[in-house]
């Protein structure tokens, strides 16, 4: 017999995000998990609530190179990662509130989950 590694699934694409994105958080020890949109919008998140919106509405900024930030409000002092992706022609952000245990790793899988939820062809980098 086949053994199916996922054990929540949903019809729901959000939902179905939001269940991919906390098994992520929940492996890799870290608090949040968000994937935003170019307007800074939270589309899907694992984690508190409150630290997924600020996420979210900093992730555009992310690609300006002068971007540097003392986190203010639920992320101040924390390490934030930002995984940059593009799903039919449109920039998302994938940001993770703390240090993933396996380096980037995890947020690389998370990018794949997205893609296959989404039923979008894998495209990377906003260069």
């Amino acid at each position: 017999m086949d053994s199916e590694r996922r054990t929540r699934r949903s019809e729901n694409s959000f939902r179905a995000l939001c269940f991919q994105l906390d098994r992520v958080r929940r492996h890799e020890d870290v608090e949040a998990i968000a994937l935003a949109d170019v307007d800074g919008l939270l589309l899907a998140h694992a984690g508190p609530e409150p630290v997924c919106e600020e996420l979210a509405a900093y992730a555009p900024f992310s690609q300006d190179p002068s971007f540097q930030i003392s986190w203010p409000g639920a992320l101040q002092d924390r390490t934030v990662v930002f995984e940059p992706l593009v799903m039919d022609g449109q920039p998302l952000y994938l940001v993770c509130a703390g240090r993933p245990r396996s380096g980037r790793e995890p947020l690389n899988h998370s990018v794949q989950g997205v893609f296959r939820i989404l039923g979008a062809p894998l495209a990377r980098n906003l260069d």
